[in-house]
């Protein structure tokens, strides 16, 4: 991810406080003022996914002032309307921004979860760390039902608790006990020794104390993990991981693993395999998702394609037809190929509203610096009735590019939900290499207008910046029936939380 993620992706609180301990955040802030960067930079692979600059780290043990700051509104910023005939003017919505951390530890991507049963959402927040300490760690931001009050605490996984490149965790009873569990997919491109790792943490039943369990530990040859899917693969009725192992190491060696982890449960115990079985050597993509494509009930996988070196062979946008799963039999169709290395692509039920399954992808590129490439896009796909064809789609992106430089790319991470409460799905969306974060405001249904929810085009790296976003959440945190969007600032290092006015 041109940035944080870049792979992608697309690449201390109100106290400071030291590992495991607890500390308030409690604070709404006024939007900053572009300010110049520090000297950060970032060396990213030449397809967009770049690593993680480190930025100075003068303030990382700053407090934050307990004195308060009044709300700030934000105005929306439009772009031309996506050139749909009957598109209606864009609704005057506005958003407070409220700071849940003005001091984390270059946060990257959210889940959201009451991870202790108390009613209110929690959000357990993947830290990136400086990039040249390889010092990450996940965060628990708990919940109190009030969005400018978060308790937050160290992720429990062992040691020291630091993890390299830690990416976002899956939170299920994974082994049937009533209790809690978490999975963790981590490491990353910049990592100079092998750093991919799997494990999952077994609840106790005790707030953030977990039992560990390894399943995959420094995977060889600087492969790593970046998204798991809890899901049964094999219809056993227990539940597997499905994931994908990414490598790049420089233009020529970089590789796409897609693979799953069966789980093994007894009438006492329960473990996952810890050798993959391999679906496909050589295509995959950071972000694979499980779903029924063609209608024969049987699970198929859908996934967008980032480090192949023959994308438009190989495919932006791709699934596997399931044939026999057990067997490992899967057929691989290509859904498009014109749209260049690409991040996400999500299979979302009923989204104009009319009960049609239809999909939402994003590629990740710079037609800055390549001009003669494709150009960043936001796409919509018809699933045709035979799915095996080429997907028809349409880019409803029309402001969004990335900063002229060659270690990034956009966009990257989005979400999906109602923002606006007219009962239709909006998306957010990270610009990645694009220094902005944007909404897509669904009305009337089947028609997009594209707007920017905060940051300015052509930011440098660094205080400021909107760029190489995560989070990318759209979630009701408060209990009070209207959808909040959670924003990570890696470049800037903050989170923020936006509630619709």
């Amino acid at each position: 991810m041109s940035n944080f993620y870049g792979l992608v992706f697309c690449l201390c609180l109100i106290f400071c406080i030291s590992c495991g301990e607890s500390s308030r955040v409690n604070k709404t802030e006024q939007p900053d003022e572009a300010g110049d960067l520090d000297s950060e930079t970032t060396d990213k692979d030449q397809a967009g996914h770049s690593e993680p600059a480190e930025q100075d780290e003068t303030n990382d043990s700053a407090e934050i002032p307990d004195a308060e700051i009044p709300d700030t509104e934000i105005p929306d910023t439009d772009t031309p309307d996506n050139g749909t005939p009957d598109s209606e003017p864009a609704a005057e919505i506005e958003f407070e921004r409220i700071l849940v951390d003005g001091n984390p530890n270059k946060p990257a991507f959210v889940t959201v979860d009451d991870l202790d049963n108390d009613g209110h959402p929690d959000m357990i927040v993947a830290q990136y760390g400086p990039m040249a300490k390889f010092s990450g760690n996940y965060d628990i931001y708990w919940g109190t039902g009030k969005l400018d009050e978060w308790t937050k605490e160290t992720l429990n996984i062992g040691g020291d608790n630091g993890i390299s490149y830690p990416h976002p965790v899956k939170v299920a009873d994974i082994n049937g006990d009533g209790i809690k569990d978490i999975l963790s997919p981590s490491g990353f491109l910049a990592c100079l020794v092998d750093c991919g790792n799997l494990f999952w943490l077994e609840g106790t039943g005790e707030r953030n104390k977990w039992t560990k369990h390894e399943i995959v530990s420094n995977m060889k040859d600087k492969y790593f993990f970046f998204d798991v899917s809890l899901v049964d693969i094999d219809g056993d009725e227990v539940v597997d991981i499905l994931t994908n192992a990414s490598k790049k190491s420089s233009a020529l060696s970089q590789d796409e693993k897609l693979m799953w982890f069966k789980g093994i449960k007894t009438d006492t115990t329960f473990e996952f395999d810890t050798t993959p079985t391999i679906i496909s050597d050589g295509n995959g993509g950071p972000f694979p998702r499980f779903v029924d494509i063609n209608g024969d009930d049987k699970k198929d996988i859908v996934v967008a394609q980032f480090f192949n070196k023959k994308i438009s062979e190989n495919g932006s946008f791709i699934w596997f037809e399931q044939v026999d799963a057990q067997n490992n039999e899967w057929n691989k169709h290509i859904i498009d190929n014109e749209s260049g290395e690409s991040f996400m692509l999500e299979i979302i039920d009923d989204l104009y509203g009319d009960g049609i399954r239809r999909a939402v992808g994003v590629n990740h590129v710079n037609s800055a610096s390549k001009p003669n490439g494709p150009k960043e896009g936001v796409f919509i796909f018809d699933i045709p009735e035979e799915p095996t064809q080429k997907w028809p789609k349409k880019n409803i992106a029309t402001d969004i590019q990335s900063r002229n430089l060659s270690n990034q790319a956009a966009p990257g991470l989005f979400g999906y939900g109602d923002i606006t409460g007219n009962g239709l799905i909006d998306l957010v969306v990270s610009g990645d290499g694009d220094s902005r974060v944007f909404w897509f405001e669904q009305n009337p249904a089947g028609t997009f207008t594209q707007h920017t929810l905060d940051g300015f085009a052509g930011a440098s790296m660094g205080a400021g910046s909107f760029g190489q976003a995560g989070g990318m959440q759209i979630v009701d945190l408060d209990g009070d029936g209207i959808n909040e969007i959670i924003v990570t600032l890696y470049e800037d290092n903050k989170i923020y939380i936006y509630k619709r006015k």
